[in-house]
């Protein structure tokens, strides 16, 4: 690592020759350095050196005229930073201690009584609610945190991963979960989901439960095509994308307590029409709901795909 002590002397091109591994990646204003208007440059500099390495970013710096040799000490101590390696486990929660969690050893044991065997934990971080390390186990094919105060799935890179259970906290965005190729039961529920999004990888997926979040809209939901159960009971939904093909494995769809009425069943025909035949019967259950679809036309088309409305 190179030296972070700076004088006035020569001051822009000392600055010049510390960031050159990056000059072909930093915009032209950001390394066009020299004395006139120095302090917005480096202003502008430490911004793209500091998406180019977010990990070790300092919040905010300001650069300006009194005492600047010193305080390019913090762009100098950026571009030397060596960026952490990349975690497995990566969540923020607000209350891990509700679930045992506040350091390595009960992270372990959590882990443990969920059946896991042979947990190794590395590079282990608990601070202000974020816990990053790198883990693996054996012995459970499923992850279960429930009720901790889960916000955020940074990072969870297990591509033999079979199960997730999140229910009962506090996420509002799916995100992050793309590794999870062979995952085939999700539970989302009790959250603050109000979009099915970002499951696009998850094709191997045969049960999603999203039930009492925010949804209004069934969406996004093509590519699993295996799935067999699918719950969005208790949210606020009265849509179905007209462009929306389900998979034709479902046999379980639970739609109860949702907002539909007699002319939210009219718009749904155009999806109704387009939908291909379920392969086994499928019960859709609308009990709950404001109308009832009994009797409706969309009822009568969603028979002729292999499908029982239930009120």
């Amino acid at each position: 690592m190179s030296s972070c002590k700076f004088t006035w002397y020569n001051l822009p091109n000392k600055i010049k020759d510390k960031i050159e591994p990056y000059k072909d990646v930093l915009s032209k204003e950001a390394k066009n350095i020299y004395y006139f208007n120095l302090p917005n440059k480096l202003n502008t500099l430490y911004k793209e050196l500091s998406e180019i390495k977010p990990e070790c970013a300092i919040d905010y710096v300001k650069f300006i005229w009194f005492n600047l040799p010193n305080k390019v000490k913090a762009l100098c101590e950026l571009v030397d930073c060596e960026e952490p390696t990349p975690y497995n486990f990566d969540f923020e929660a607000t209350d891990w201690a509700s679930g045992g969690i506040t350091d390595e050893a009960s992270f372990i044991s959590f882990l443990e009584g969920q059946g896991a065997t042979d947990v190794v934990v590395t590079d282990f971080s608990l601070v202000d609610g974020r816990l990053q390390c790198n883990l693996s186990f054996d012995g459970i094919e499923g992850i279960y945190f429930s009720g901790i105060g889960i916000t955020s799935v940074k990072v969870l890179n297990f591509s033999n991963l079979q199960g997730l259970d999140l229910r009962n906290n506090n996420i509002s965005t799916i995100e992050n979960l793309e590794n999870l190729v062979n995952l085939t039961y999700l539970d989302l529920g009790n959250n603050q989901i109000s979009t099915i999004e970002n499951l696009e990888n998850l094709v191997n997926l045969t049960t999603l439960y999203l039930r009492n979040n925010n949804i209004s809209t069934i969406e996004n939901l093509e590519t699993l095509v295996n799935l067999t159960h699918l719950g969005l009971s208790e949210n606020q939904i009265n849509e179905i994308d007209e462009n929306l093909q389900l998979s034709t494995n479902l046999f379980y769809i639970d739609l109860t307590q949702n907002n539909f009425t007699t002319s939210d069943y009219t718009t749904a025909e155009a999806w109704a029409t387009s939908q291909p035949a379920f392969t086994n019967p499928c019960e859709i259950y609308f009990t709950g709901n404001p109308d009832s679809p009994i009797g409706t036309n969309f009822e009568a088309i969603m028979n002729t795909k292999n499908a029982t409305l239930i009120y």
